[in-house]
C-alpha cells in the first residue's frame, strides 16, 4: 500500500494519506511516497500546478549526502515551466550503500531494478507514460544515472550529470564498472554503445571541484586512464564519448563538457553560483 510524507519548508515530515485528484497526485506538493509500502525504500515526487496527462518525467539522483529533497526543492521552477514530473529516488545508505554502481554483489539488491520500480509506480502515480524519461545525477547520483543511461538508453531521453567521482567508459576491452565488458555480478547488463551513443549528453563540473577528497575515488589506473580530479574526469569522458561516436560512425551524438564558474564540489553552489539548472534544461530542450 502506498502511503507518504509531505515535507514542508522546514524539512519535517507530516505523514498523511496521498493527495489525489481527479488525474492522480495533488499538484504543487512535494510528496514522499513508499515503495510497495516498504518504508525503508521511496521516493520524492512533485506534480506542476501546469499538470495534465501530457506531462514528462524529469529524474534526479541524489549524491552520497542524500539530498533529494534538496534537488527537488531547486529544480521546482523548471519543472512549472516545462511540465515536468520530478522524481527523486533516495538510496537508502543501510539498503542501498553501493547504489553509484547499480550494486556489487549478486546477493546485494540491484539499485537499477529499484529505480526502474520506483519509475513505473511514479508513472502509475501521476497517471503518465513513464517509458521515457529526461534523467540527472550529481556526484553520486552521476556515477548511478550516466552507468544507467549506458544500460538502457531506449529510457532517457536525454541526460545531464554533474559532477561523477569516476566513470564507466565506452570501452569494450574494460570490464564493468570501468569499461563495458560484461561483469560477473551484472551478467544481465549489456552496453551497446551504438544505442547509448546517441543520448544527448551534458556533464557539468565546477571550476574548483578539483580536490582529491577522502570521496573521490582513487588507484593508480584511474588516475592515469581518468585524471586526478573530477574536473579532468568529467572533460575526459565526454572526450571519451565523442572519439567512440566517431568511431562507429554516429554523427548526431551530442556530447558535451561545461564547466560551472565559482563552484566547487558543492550541489548548492552549483545551483546558485554555476547555474546548473539553467543550463541543465536548456540542454534538454535544445536538441
Amino acid at each position: 500500500m502506498l502511503s507518504s510524507t509531505v515535507v514542508n519548508d522546514n524539512f519535517l515530515p507530516i505523514i498523511q494519506p496521498v493527495k489525489r485528484t481527479k488525474t492522480g497526485l495533488k499538484p504543487g506538493v512535494i510528496t514522499f511516497c513508499h515503495l510497495d509500502g516498504d518504508a525503508r525504500k521511496g521516493y520524492y515526487l512533485y506534480r506542476p500546478l501546469t499538470c495534465s496527462n501530457q506531462n514528462t518525467l524529469f529524474v534526479t539522483i541524489h549524491g552520497i549526502s542524500r539530498n533529494a529533497y534538496e534537488h527537488v526543492q531547486s529544480f521546482i521552477p523548471y519543472a512549472e515551466q516545462h511540465g515536468m514530473i520530478i522524481v527523486a529516488p533516495l538510496f537508502s545508505k543501510i539498503v542501498f550503500s553501493r547504489y553509484q554502481k547499480m550494486g556489487q554483489t549478486e546477493t546485494e539488491q540491484r539499485t537499477d531494478k529499484y529505480f526502474n520500480a520506483i519509475i513505473a509506480q511514479a508513472g502509475r502515480l501521476a497517471g503518465i507514460s513513464a517509458d521515457k524519461f529526461y534523467l540527472f545525477g550529481y556526484s553520486g547520483g552521476a556515477q548511478f544515472a550516466h552507468r544507467y543511461m549506458m544500460a538502457y538508453p531506449e529510457r532517457v531521453v536525454s541526460i545531464a550529470i554533474g559532477a561523477a567521482g569516476w566513470y564507466t567508459f565506452p570501452d569494450p576491452d574494460l570490464t564493468y564498472p570501468a569499461g563495458i565488458k560484461q561483469a560477473p555480478y551484472w551478467q544481465d547488463l549489456i552496453f551497446q554503445p551504438e544505442n547509448f551513443l546517441k543520448i544527448p549528453t551534458l556533464v557539468l563540473v565546477g571550476e574548483k571541484d578539483i580536490e582529491r577528497d577522502k570521496a573521490l575515488r582513487k588507484s593508480r589506473k584511474i588516475d592515469q586512464f581518468q585524471g586526478l580530479n573530477r574536473l579532468e574526469r568529467g572533460r575526459a569522458w565526454i572526450d571519451a564519448l565523442n572519439d567512440r561516436s566517431r568511431q562507429l560512425g554516429i554523427i548526431s551524438s551530442h556530447h558535451h563538457f561545461i564547466q560551472l564558474p565559482g563552484s566547487d564540489h558543492s550541489f548548492r553552489r552549483c545551483i546558485r553560483k554555476g547555474g546548473m539548472a539553467d543550463l541543465i534544461f536548456r540542454h534538454f530542450f535544445s536538441h
